[in-house]
């Protein structure tokens, strides 16, 4: 059930409908807006009289929603949600660049090529199970080295931290570390760490499974949001296909649909959908024209790179080359241009 007040409504009869809502053992869940304050009530709608609500002061209407997730609806946040982390906005029609990094052979190559993505104007950083930290248990060093050194690097260099995590006994050090938890795919259906990642307080990325339908997805991003953790970013990466070339196919109709039923930003992630570094721009491109708030891509130290798990990644070269045609893109479809570096 979604409640919307009144923009002249007090704070004293915002919260006199939440003491009622919640002695009738609903959860209530708050969206303040510019000129609304909207409130999610999460309980037996079927036990209440809808009426009784709109005549409480301060109410301007209510209605129900057939709809399994109610936080992740767009209703719940009618103008779509942004979210700041240090010189980063996602969802606010600027496009952002998540560079995953985890496949670098070595710290330094990590450091050396942090300098270049800045100069390109990315400022997110990408980190999971890596061959740096394969290196470094072989030569005994502690598991989360690694980690704490990409931080120092991120820090110095004013980048923000996205951290895979796949088990909840790894929140509590990456929590110091990491500025965004992501969710992996494999891992979108796991309640018991979707609701520990939201207690976290911090933004959750989460990607889609490959099998998933688009009410499977946003239920997901429910779990997280249950929590009183709004800040949830999509992730599309490719659902099952049955061709040869890609064992995934890039579904670029979901994040048209998923923008129309959602307030929450989407990502496209198009490494996993390609077979070769040069077919990733196009699909990135297919993925910002339908409206995704960016991209998530693998770099590579060396141009048209394979990594290790056969995935394409860009050069530095070929990143600031896609980088461009986001831009144009971007302007052409009245968007905010991809930041320069020196603009954010």
């Amino acid at each position: 059930m979604i409640l919307v007040m009144k923009p002249a409504a007090s704070q004293s009869q915002i919260n006199k409908i939440i003491e009622k809502l919640e002695t009738l053992s609903f959860q209530v869940h708050r969206s303040t807006g510019v000129n609304y304050t909207i409130l999610a009530a999460l309980g037996p709608e079927r036990e209440l009289n809808l009426q009784s609500l709109t005549q409480m002061e301060g109410v301007e209407r209510v209605f129900h929603t057939d709809k399994p997730y109610k936080l992740a609806a767009r209703q719940f946040k009618p103008n779509g949600t942004v979210i700041e982390i240090g010189p980063v906005r996602i969802g606010d029609q600027t496009p952002v660049v998540v560079a995953d990094v985890s496949h670098f052979k070595s710290l330094e190559q990590i450091e050396k090529t942090a300098k270049a993505l800045m100069d390109c104007g990315i400022h997110m950083l990408r980190w999971g199970s890596s061959r740096v930290e394969e290196n470094l248990r072989a030569q005994k060093q502690p598991n989360d080295l690694a980690l704490r050194q990409i931080s120092q690097i991120a820090r110095i260099q004013n980048f923000v931290i996205v951290a895979a995590v796949s088990d909840h006994t790894e929140l509590e050090f990456m929590g110091g570390h990491a500025d965004i938890f992501q969710i992996g795919a494999h891992n979108m259906q796991n309640a018991d760490l979707l609701r520990a990642v939201g207690r976290m307080g911090k933004p959750v990325l989460l990607e889609r499974a490959v099998a998933a339908k688009m009410e499977d997805f946003l239920l997901a991003a429910e779990y997280v949001m249950s929590t009183g953790n709004y800040s949830v970013i999509l992730c599309e990466r490719g659902i099952r296909s049955f061709d040869d070339y890609a064992p995934l196919l890039f579904d670029v109709g979901l994040i048209p649909a998923i923008k129309a039923l959602s307030h929450l930003p989407v990502l496209a992630n198009p490494s996993y959908v390609v077979g070769r570094p040069d077919h990733l721009a196009a699909v990135a491109l297919a993925g910002i024209a339908a409206g995704a708030d960016g991209l998530v891509l693998p770099v590579a130290a060396d141009s048209g790179e394979i990594l290790r798990s056969n995935l394409p990644a860009l050069g530095t070269k070929a990143l600031k080359e896609l980088l461009d045609r986001v831009r144009v893109l971007s302007r052409g479809l009245r968007r905010r241009p991809f930041h320069e570096a020196s603009t954010v």
